[in-house]
């Protein structure tokens, strides 16, 4: 008996400094490895009215830096450097340029000025930029060279506009004014940080760009992120969507905010190759699914309850 328990006893010891140390690797990982570790992503994105005589237009996406104390200045020249390698003709950065200061945008848009395009880099303002202090960073990236577009458009290329909307929920969009005087028949790509105005943008024939989510940051397997606080009921986390005539990506990101962790959710940087033919909604989502009844959602509810009490 006395035997019988003493391996009991070892074998529970084992197995219990076992899972403490897998615990350990992960969250190593999760904050020295995951959040250096950035992928690039390409895509081939056709449209039927994009000019037949236009040479492909490749567009770098990059968003939510979150510059400050997760996000130094070394590991954002690196993102740089990596984003240069992608010889792109167009830069969209898509807000959340800070994280605690505003003053961080001064570091933040001086290495953004180091990306090298032949049409120049625009940007969206996100929620953490207005928390801080939206004129400010606005500001900073203007006079670096960075054009800020908040519900206006610019012309890329022959046939080829962008239509920069202001955020969703911290900013005042405005989808009409930000799509005026396109001209009829042009290839319309939309920049907004909130892949939530997505719906307003269903009927406008365009490709929308955003970030935000992070992709969760910290995706557990088994547990659907938009089931949790903070990206509760989001019907777009990452990736490929449709939705009647318009089609969306939405970024991971480069940057975090607390807990400073990624996990199943590298940085991001999107390189898009825009040319002429016939798209391929096939394998596009019209958004994320979510069960209004899931226990761990209605927990989600009763600890944001507590939380905000």
């Amino acid at each position: 008996m006395i035997v019988t328990l003493r391996k009991i006893a070892k074998t529970a010891f084992a197995l219990i400094f076992a899972i403490a140390f897998a615990l350990v690797l992960l969250a190593l990982y999760s904050i020295y490895l995951e959040p250096r570790w950035v992928e690039v992503k390409r895509h081939d994105v056709l449209f039927e009215n994009y000019p037949a005589d236009s040479p492909p237009l490749k567009i770098l996406l990059m968003a939510d830096f979150h510059c400050g104390p997760y996000m130094p200045v070394e590991r954002l020249r690196r993102f740089i450097d990596i984003a240069n390698e992608q010889s792109a003709d167009a830069a969209l950065l898509d807000g959340d340029f800070v994280s605690y200061s505003e003053k961080n945008a001064d570091a933040c848009a001086l290495e953004l000025s180091r990306l090298k395009t032949t049409l120049g880099s625009f940007a969206a303002l996100g929620n953490h930029d207005y928390w801080e202090d939206a004129d400010y960073v606005a500001d900073a990236l203007r006079k670096n060279g960075i054009d800020v577009v908040v519900n206006g458009n610019r012309r890329l290329a022959d046939g080829v506009w962008l239509a920069s909307i202001d955020d969703e929920w911290t900013g005042h969009p405005n989808p009409d004014k930000a799509f005026r005087g396109i001209p009829r028949g042009s290839v319309r790509i939309s920049l907004t940080h909130s892949p939530k105005i997505f719906p307003a943008l269903r009927d406008r024939d365009c490709l929308a760009l955003s970030g935000h989510t992070h992709a969760g940051q910290i995706d557990i397997p088994g547990i659907p992120r938009n089931q949790l606080p903070g990206l509760l009921n989001s019907r777009y986390l990452s990736g490929w969507y449709f939705d009647g005539n318009s089609r969306l990506y939405v970024n991971r990101g480069l940057g975090m905010v607390n807990p400073p962790m990624r996990f199943r959710a590298r940085p991001e940087i999107s390189v898009f190759t825009i040319s002429r033919g016939t798209p391929d909604v096939s394998r596009m989502k019209a958004n994320e699914p979510f069960d209004p009844d899931a226990p761990i959602r209605k927990f989600s509810f009763r600890l944001m309850r507590f939380i905000t009490r």
